[in-house]
């Protein structure tokens, strides 16, 4: 069998709370096809003797739902061995984005998602058809801010919605 990537001798730890075993670890196609004792070619093989071979990590709260638009490539997840994100913590993200959202963003979103680049969408659609038309070099799993919900319907009102109110935020939703 010829593959397209062989990493050997690495020290797997598979996420399934056994002990690290040493194998070898074949890709092709981009999905693990085999995990073991991998006999065969590829096209590359990289020697991780001494070093440890595991599943990308998930990073289950991080508020990069700007940062992932304005560097697709991620360099700053990636070579931590994040794979996975997770946006849209705390209430906050990036879409739906009301103009009544957008203007509390730039005020104070900076402070938690550092710049904020081109703020072009206001639907979560659009915005994650910013996605298609670049995908980030890590997957992305994403939340429905209630925060941006309830803001881009509310303002900055404490109170209950009513209930036309309520009715545009699930349509939002």
């Amino acid at each position: 069998m010829s593959y397209d990537l062989i990493i050997r001798n690495g020290t797997v730890i598979d996420g399934s709370g056994r002990p690290g075993q040493i194998a070898d670890v074949a890709v092709q196609d981009n999905r693990i096809a085999a995990v073991g004792t991998v006999s065969g070619a590829a096209k590359y093989t990289l020697d991780a003797t001494g070093r440890v071979v595991t599943p990308g990590f998930i990073d289950v709260h991080s508020h990069d739902d700007f940062a992932l638009l304005d560097r697709p490539l991620c360099d700053f997840k990636i070579m931590q061995g994040v794979t996975t994100e997770v946006i849209g913590n705390c209430g906050f993200g990036a879409a739906p984005a009301s103009a009544a959202y957008k203007e509390f963003l730039q005020g104070f979103g900076a402070v938690l998602f550092g710049p904020l680049g081109k703020f072009s969408w206001e639907t979560t659609d659009e915005f994650f058809r910013l996605f298609e038309a670049q995908p980030p070099s890590v997957n992305v799993v994403a939340q429905i801010p209630h925060a941006a919900v309830r803001y881009g319907v509310l303002g900055s009102d404490k109170r209950p919605p009513t209930g036309p109110e309520l009715s545009k935020m699930q349509t939002l939703v």
